[in-house]
């Protein structure tokens, strides 16, 4: 509702009744929810590493995850709620510092809408006030009556702001609150999608994946570097995890976020699909992890090696991080949402989904409408993105466009090209690349790093 309504009402108010300009209209918003989560991811990172300079290094990871950028765009789903978490992260980590009703406000603000995004979100507020409880009573040793009455009394004020912001963002709840809500609850646990996952070559139904779906998919799409110093970072944790210090417990925190929603979906048996898209909320707390290792290397290398000089080693580390997911953001553009690292093989798309939104899709309509001059264009697609995307041409070559559900009788539709992105059928691809008929009359491809992301084939003439 977060990104709905507003998108709706400034539509309304701007007057954008064609729908290229609603898809770029929204795409800009899109990218506005992102941007705001970023600035509030900045706020979250000073406030735990205490400088501005381990804050931007913090930022400039979160930013830089080349698939999580290319979906900033064009994801109103899963973008939008990894932005909400983001800006809670801010008022959570100085509400457990301080206890504040302030920040106890705001962050219920702030978590009630995260839930309104995604019901997965309601195990955020029970690890605030679990941490907060840890915080203020274990760490502090403070075991007195008024301390644990007061923070009692703070927890079911929590429940109740979240509560009460979650069922005003959420009008399908205000019929009957307590069986909408454990409905939505039962769907999202187990989303009933029918369809298959392209996973280490074959094709599984999103209902039956296995347990490491997602920890793949995080490992073969996410920059090495920073998968890397992501292990380091869960390494240190657990060493010092006995220094009882507030950092510490929210760095402890961060681990916990990205471990809970992972278990329950293994004991839900969850249905996903789309690579992790359905996790990049968790995103945010990895990358706290990644920055916390980050200065952590500084900090011993700087204090053990003294002859080292410090200004090199911090612009050393800082575009050793960053020079390969920038290099990546940059040269693959606009296909950053097919990003992997040299961990998923030399050709990915052998054995992983490729660019299953179908972004890729407009390139090949716009090259259709480039090359060919006719009043009418009759194309074939292999999925829906591939009508989708003719919404962002401009609306005089739009209408050339004929695709089979626009003809009634289906037996008259003799289609001048087809378009794939190879999803869900891996035996396309495997023609595609090898240039086998019907796949021998490419006119024009996508090709990113190895994969062939998308195909424009000419039929042969009809006799």
């Amino acid at each position: 509702m977060i990104f709905g309504i507003p998108s709706i009402v400034i539509e309304e108010a701007l007057a954008l009744d064609d729908l290229k300009e609603v898809f770029l209209f929204r795409h800009k918003l899109n990218f506005t929810f992102h941007f705001i989560g970023i600035i509030f991811f900045f706020f979250f990172s000073r406030e735990l590493f205490g400088s501005n300079n381990r804050a931007i290094l913090a930022t400039l990871i979160y930013i830089l995850h080349p698939r999580i950028f290319a979906h900033s765009f064009f994801n109103p789903k899963d973008i939008i709620f990894m932005a909400s978490i983001s800006i809670a992260l801010y008022p959570i980590v100085k509400y457990i510092k301080s206890l504040e009703y302030k920040w106890l406000t705001i962050a219920s603000i702030a978590m009630g809408i995260s839930m309104s995004c995604r019901v997965v979100g309601v195990y955020i507020p029970v690890l605030v006030v679990l941490f907060s409880i840890i915080n203020h009573i274990i760490f502090k040793n403070n075991f007195s009556y008024y301390n644990i009455r007061s923070l009692f009394i703070r927890s079911i004020m929590v429940f109740i702001f979240c509560s009460t912001i979650f069922y005003i963002l959420t009008p399908y709840f205000w019929v009957d609150p307590i069986s909408g809500f454990l409905e939505t609850f039962n769907i999202a646990k187990q989303f009933d999608f029918s369809g298959n996952v392209f996973f280490f070559g074959k094709l599984i139904p999103a209902k039956d994946i296995p347990w490491y779906y997602v920890p793949v998919w995080i490992f073969i799409t996410t920059p090495i570097i920073f998968i890397l110093f992501f292990i380091i970072g869960v390494f240190l944790l657990i060493i010092r995890m006995h220094i009882a210090t507030e950092n510490n417990l929210m760095l402890l925190f961060c681990i916990i976020s990205i471990l809970t929603p992972y278990i329950c979906s293994i004991l839900f048996n969850s249905t996903l699909y789309d690579g992790w898209r359905h996790f990049y909320f968790i995103y945010p707390f990895i990358t706290t992890i990644i920055c916390f290792s980050i200065t952590s290397v500084y900090d011993y290398l700087s204090k053990n090696f003294k002859k080292l000089n410090l200004i090199y080693l911090k612009f050393g580390l800082l575009i050793g991080v960053i020079i390969n997911p920038l290099y990546s953001i940059i040269f693959m553009h606009p296909f950053q949402q097919v990003y992997f690292n040299s961990l998923s093989g030399t050709d990915p798309m052998s054995n992983f989904d490729g660019d299953y939104w179908g972004t890729s899709y407009r390139q090949g309509l716009e090259y259709l409408i480039k090359i060919n001059t006719n009043d009418s264009i009759y194309v074939k697609t292999a999925n829906h993105p591939g009508s989708l995307n003719r919404h962002i041409i401009n609306k005089k070559d739009r209408k050339r466009l004929i695709y089979e559900y626009m003809i009634k009788n289906k037996d008259d539709f003799k289609p001048d090209y087809y378009i794939t992105n190879y999803r869900d059928n891996i035996k396309e691809y495997e023609l595609a690349i090898k240039n086998i008929p019907p796949f021998d009359n490419e006119i024009y491809s996508i090709d990113i790093n190895g994969m062939k992301i998308l195909g424009v084939y000419k039929y042969k003439k009809y006799d």
